[in-house]
């Protein structure tokens, strides 16, 4: 086979990719000085081999040695380039002469994505710092990756590089709630080869992959290195946690399956570490559940994390996994009660529910709803650490209720969600809810309280259609501003549609707050196909509301298809309506 790898000395060309590389050649000024005196071995006649693995770079990917300094790391100007082998990620660097021993190993080029099983459609680049005075394999991977700025930090301080590696790397395992001292050597480590160290390589791969595209994997390592290099904690507890969301979405079912399935398909290797335990620890420590094993099975813990999507969502420890506790949770109901004919059928399709529904209109009032229970037999969940209730959904317009027995009998607490072809997440403040009530007994006309008792969420439809719905959950207010484009505090009586849920708001003591239909200035307002007229929203389109209702509201008329003021009859107890 002709040899794949040519090894080229300090030249112009090298000097070229050198300067173009991610770590550049501004390292040499950006490390300087303070690290503890090292001894230089000079290399000589080396071959230093391995892997370079995200899952591995694809055949022809760029791969390059630069020569570091003893004193601080900084890069010399020698530098060598070459390429991968195969689709496994070998690369080889032959007959090596270098005056340090210390060198900077970069892969840059597409690579295979284990949780998709396909190639990458855009090209990253991985780093490792490496000392090849005693060794003649060396890889690059994620970890090495990671714990490249915190060595480089840690060495201008005044440690050892020996001193540096040690502690990142602990670091590193540490931020994914991986606690084994043993594992070490992150150079060493390959997602095709058993035991404890490859098989968290391979976790935190499938963790920072998560979804995301090239760009935004990128993004995401470029962050955490960043965040971790001046004191070795990962402080972004929002990203953390949206990987812990990720992973616990997956955790059940086939998902872990079909990734072992995807590396085994590219048939590199008949070994795949035990991935799995390690992806499941890390997002059960970000909920606060601890262990799941002989001494906690059966056991029933919330998860303490007010970021998460599944924030107070409850687990169960069973057979070694936590699982998130299912009642019934979806309840499907109709007008058949009052001897109405709606159906409604509904599926769960993965993370998201999708039903169909058919209103009968036999009684004036026909309707069909899906109900989500939080407990078995209606008992109350406190959702007080609950500041936005959120979810996305595609299809119907629908009422969004919080079921409380602070409602009393038959008292609802609700918002109006309109029509949407395309996703769309909804944010619920408890404040945006109204009050409502059908039966003959009330409960109080407020929603103070109300998040501290919550029995169920369910969505009502009165007109034929079907739904998707998904990512039921909480975020907190800082959250909902960002999401809506909102700032507080804001101009008391400005009012504007919020960017995401589209709703009127009004600023109410420096605070955005619901422009109800009704309140001072909302009269005549549109929101998409909706206008407010007195207390009520109705059809934009005052011939389309006619199709369906044979009454106008009081105090309007459609004229020429647009809603105008009535004329008040003489008697002072009707109005009059051009004869349009």
């Amino acid at each position: 086979m002709k040899k794949f790898l040519e090894i080229a000395s300090y030249t112009a060309l090298a000097f070229t990719a050198f300067g173009l590389c991610a770590c550049s050649s501004d390292d040499k000024d950006k490390h300087t000085g303070g690290a503890t005196e090292e001894t230089q071995i000079a290399i000589e006649d080396k071959t230093i081999a391995g892997v370079s693995e995200k899952g591995p770079f694809v055949k022809g990917s760029a791969v390059r040695l630069y020569e570091l300094n003893v004193d601080n790391l900084g890069q010399t100007g020698r530098a060598f380039t070459g390429k991968i082998a195969s689709d496994r990620g070998d690369f080889r660097f032959t007959h090596l002469n270098l005056e340090s021993q210390y060198v900077l190993l970069e892969a840059n080029g597409f690579y295979r994505n284990e949780v998709s099983g396909k190639n990458s459609v855009a090209s990253i680049s991985l780093n490792a710092l490496v000392d090849v005075s005693d060794r003649e394999t060396a890889n690059i991977n994620l970890l090495t990756h990671l714990a490249y700025e915190r060595m480089q930090h840690l060495v201008d301080d005044g440690s050892s590089v020996a001193e540096a590696k040690k502690q990142a790397e602990q670091e590193i395992l540490k931020a994914f709630r991986v606690a084994d001292e043993s594992i070490e050597g992150f150079e060493g480590l390959s997602i095709f080869e058993s035991g404890k160290g490859n098989a968290a390589l391979l976790a935190i791969s499938i963790l920072m992959q998560g979804d995301l595209s090239e760009a935004g994997f990128s993004e995401r390592l470029a962050d955490f290195a960043y965040d971790i290099e001046d004191d070795g904690v990962w402080d972004d507890s929002v990203t953390a946690t949206k990987v812990a969301d990720w992973a616990s979405a997956r955790s059940e079912g086939d998902y872990y399956a079909s990734i072992r399935k995807n590396m085994e398909d590219w048939e590199l290797s008949d070994t795949i570490p035990e991935f799995e335990k390690s992806v499941d620890k890390f997002w059960w420590e970000n909920y606060g559940l601890g262990d799941c094993d002989k001494k906690t099975e059966g056991e029933l813990r919330d998860n303490k994390n007010s970021l998460s999507e599944l924030a107070h969502a409850t687990f169960r420890c069973k057979d070694g996994r936590w699982l998130k506790k299912i009642y019934d949770d979806w309840k499907a109901y109709t007008d058949s009660v009052d001897r109405g004919v709606s159906t409604i059928s509904y599926r769960n399709a993965g993370d998201t529910i999708k039903a169909s529904f058919d209103i009968g209109k036999k009684i004036g009032y026909d309707y069909a709803g899906l109900g989500y229970w939080l407990n078995e037999r209606g008992e109350p969940e406190d959702y007080s650490d609950c500041e936005v209730i959120k979810y996305s959904y595609k299809g119907n317009g629908h009422k969004f209720v919080a079921g409380s027995p602070l409602g009393g009998e038959d008292g609802d607490y609700y918002i109006y969600i309109t029509d949407s072809d395309e996703w769309k997440t909804v944010y619920i403040p408890w404040d945006y809810l109204q009050y409502e009530c059908w039966g003959r007994v009330c409960g109080e006309e407020t929603i103070e309280g109300v998040n501290g008792q919550v029995t169920n969420f369910t969505w009502h439809f009165e007109k034929t259609g079907s739904i998707e719905i998904t990512g039921i959950g909480c975020i907190d207010r800082k959250g909902y501003l960002e999401a809506e484009k909102l700032e507080e505090p804001c101009e008391s009586g400005e009012m504007k549609i919020a960017a995401a849920s589209e709703r009127m708001v009004l600023c109410t003591d420096k605070v955005w707050k619901p422009a109800r239909c009704g309140d001072e200035g909302t009269e005549g307002k549109v929101l998409e196909d909706q206008i407010c007229l007195g207390s009520n929203w109705y059809e934009k389109d005052c011939d389309k509301y006619l199709e369906s209702n044979e009454i106008l509201p009081s105090g309007y008329c459609c004229t020429e298809g647009e809603w105008t003021n009535a004329t008040r009859a003489e008697d002072e107890k009707s109005y009059i309506c051009p004869e349009k």
